[in-house]
């Protein structure tokens, strides 16, 4: 039984390529190691006119649509959830009637990823249910799906593979020197915690680099520096011991719906610090904790500080050892090895 895949991507009429994440272009590749062929569907239409949006939208999608499924028969087909159109009920039923099976890889859980609304997630699950199996990031969120009524197959992904340059790891002596510098990299306008952690005290050991577009905001902080923005696939830009997983508005905990949704998830984020080959910090009620913890990539706090004071406290044996094993995760994120082993069960 061949395998598709079936991206529907934005299209960026100005700079002629799709809009898609990192981690839908790096599993579109990985799927195209294994011989899966994709097929990319693109929307170019955006006007502020609701009714005539959806029109053209319609319009748009409807021909590709028939022009695909009529080469899809009796094969497993593939899509990246959240499927970015209102008009996907036309494409499962164009599938379904041809005999095709249908299977979703989910990034992300708007149910929850914005604010737990119980309703909307079941909602959510009824449109997961339309598929004979499904790739989850968590045990968590798997849990949390069925508790809802999640009732297809369902298969843990474990962490989100991240495809960069391969480079030679760091060396244990570069790694010792640098084992007090944490990295945090994204948006940093977005990440609120960060204006609460400029304002805080910082032991005089550790150093805080950050990466991404540069803040609005200014920094006063002497242990805090603004680095750089770096290509994604370029993860040996980050210079540091540590690379920080947090989200929410506070330094004490992981807070508000962010911070609730890390609960669930495997951020992209972890994935980037293990790619460039460096332990990670994580809360402690993420869902990502067990992870790390089973794997020894890193560190599991209830609060920044409580980082600060464990890697002050962590002697160079057990460092190297933890970033040796991030080393050897960040091998394999490199390779895409998670994702295709999820593929290859949910298609059993």
């Amino acid at each position: 039984m061949r395998t598709y895949l079936i991206n529907y991507f934005a299209y960026d009429t100005k700079n002629h390529k799709f809009d898609a994440s990192v981690a839908r272009m790096d599993a579109t590749e990985i799927m195209g190691q294994m011989g899966i062929s994709h097929y990319d569907m693109q929307t170019k239409f955006s006007v502020k006119n609701k009714i005539l949006n959806s029109a053209l939208k319609f319009a748009t999608d409807c021909p590709q649509y028939f022009k695909i499924s009529s080469k899809l028969k009796e094969s497993n087909v593939i899509f990246q959830y959240p499927i970015l159109t209102f008009t996907f009920p036309v494409l499962y039923k164009l599938l379904r009637e041809r005999k095709n099976k249908i299977y979703f890889l989910v990034h992300d859980l708007d149910g929850i990823r914005y604010d737990f609304n119980t309703d909307r997630l079941k909602s959510e699950v009824r449109n997961l249910n339309m598929a004979d199996g499904v790739i989850v990031h968590t045990p968590q969120m798997k849990e949390l799906l069925c508790r809802n009524g999640l009732t297809t197959k369902v298969v843990v992904l474990g962490v989100f593979d991240y495809l960069a340059e391969s480079v030679p790891p760091p060396a244990a002596d570069n790694l010792i020197e640098i084992k007090n510098t944490v990295a945090f990299a994204g948006n940093l306008n977005k990440s609120v915690f960060l204006q609460k952690l400029d304002k805080s005290e910082i032991t005089n050991d550790i150093k805080i680099d950050l990466y991404g577009g540069k803040p609005s905001w200014t920094l006063t902080n002497p242990h805090i520096h603004y680095i750089q923005r770096f290509s994604p696939k370029n993860v040996s830009a980050i210079k540091a011991g540590w690379g920080l997983v947090w989200d929410g508005e506070e330094i004490g905990t992981c807070s508000g719906s962010l911070g609730n949704y890390l609960r669930y998830i495997s951020p992209h984020k972890l994935s980037l610090y293990l790619a460039a080959g460096i332990p990670v910090i994580v809360w402690n009620e993420s869902a990502q904790a067990s992870f790390v913890a089973k794997e020894n990539v890193g560190i599991t706090v209830s609060s920044i500080q409580d980082a600060f004071k464990v890697i002050n406290d962590l002697d160079a044996t057990d460092y190297l050892l933890k970033a040796k094993n991030a080393q050897r995760i960040g091998s394999k994120l490199k390779q895409g090895d998670y994702l295709k082993k999820a593929i290859e069960t949910v298609l059993e």
